[in-house]
């Protein structure tokens, strides 16, 4: 690879996400040199990651594992192509570049845990992106990355949520008055804009006061404060 004779040592990036939204701080491995021998150059890390406080039965069905390549080198010498696209971080005397990504559905489209070990190709040329597509396509410049992740030994799929139970209407008018205001404040902000957290929050607060303007049901169910499964119940009864 062009890269391959750049960098001095690399690592993998590990993410954990729900959509956009970020479930646990990033982890990564710790840094391996290139390796020859054999039938092709490879890096070998053989080690565990663990996402601390992160447990299997709180995180969505549509939960991405994403991964990135990183290359290491000294900070001399950062005038190349590379560091002119501004996606290199800096942390002491050495850099980080992304050097490719994927992402893997932990859960497949039938709702089974994905388990053991993964060859997964990456995207070259990217940083980690958890909305990327699920890298399933070996391109002609694909690096492959062995992904082992735990085998249970067993069959373990995503439950079908209990059934939901009926969602209670409330009057509009029943608000306090303050209240009422605020919340037609977010009511009537343009859909294209960006709503911050405290508006979302807001809305699923006040979400059984505003089930006559069905125009609002994709952003309170985007301030749903989680998707895991114990949460799936709530928020099918709002459909």
């Amino acid at each position: 690879s062009s890269w391959a004779s750049r960098f001095e040592e690399y690592k993998i990036v590990c993410s954990l996400y729900h959509g956009t939204k970020r479930l646990a701080p990033d982890i990564s491995t710790s840094l391996k040199p290139l390796s020859g021998g054999g039938l092709c150059e490879r890096i070998c890390w053989d080690e565990w990651l663990q996402f601390d406080k992160t447990y299997l039965c709180t995180i969505p069905r549509e939960t991405r594992l994403c991964v990135m390549l990183c290359g290491i080198r000294s900070a001399q010498g950062v005038g190349d192509k590379m560091a002119d696209k501004g996606e290199i971080t800096a942390t002491g005397r050495k850099l980080t570049y992304p050097l490719g990504a994927a992402a893997i559905q932990l859960f497949n489209e039938k709702g089974y845990l994905n388990q053991g070990p993964q060859l997964v190709p990456l995207m070259m040329g990217i940083s980690s992106d958890p909305i990327m597509p699920s890298c399933k396509t070996l391109l002609p410049d694909s690096v492959l990355l062995q992904v082992n992740l735990p085998d249970f030994e067993r069959t373990i799929f995503f439950p079908e949520p209990l059934n939901a139970p009926v969602s209670p209407i409330r009057s509009f008018d029943l608000l306090a008055p303050e209240v009422r205001s605020m919340v037609v404040s977010v009511m009537e902000k343009e859909s294209c804009l960006t709503f911050a957290a405290e508006e979302l929050e807001i809305l699923w607060t006040h979400r059984h006061y505003v089930t006559n303007h069905p125009s609002l049901l994709p952003r309170i169910l985007q301030a749903a404060i989680g998707w895991d499964w114990a949460s799936l119940s709530e928020i099918y009864s709002l459909l």
